[in-house]
């Protein structure tokens, strides 16, 4: 979810939209997506139009649950 408006993209794909203006919940929307095997990319966009912004991206299961094999690789956004 995110505040405000907002796009998702797994692998150069969208796979969600937000076009709604309000405060990011957690786990307001969820989207059945399947990982590749190996490496994947995710870009999340958020349209900012009052007040503050922000964003939830919870990666799990179908049952909720953390994966205990997951790795999450920032760098390549932390130098954009």
């Amino acid at each position: 979810d995110s505040d405000d408006q907002g796009k998702v993209f797994l692998n150069g794909k969208q796979v969600v939209t937000n076009t709604g203006t309000h405060s990011a919940v957690m786990d307001r929307y969820t989207m059945p997506v399947t990982l590749n095997a190996g490496e994947n990319t995710i870009l999340v966009k958020v349209c900012n139009e009052e007040v503050s912004w922000g964003f939830y991206l919870r990666i799990t299961d179908p049952d909720g649950n953390p994966f205990t094999d997951l790795k999450v690789n920032t760098s390549d956004a932390e130098s954009r």
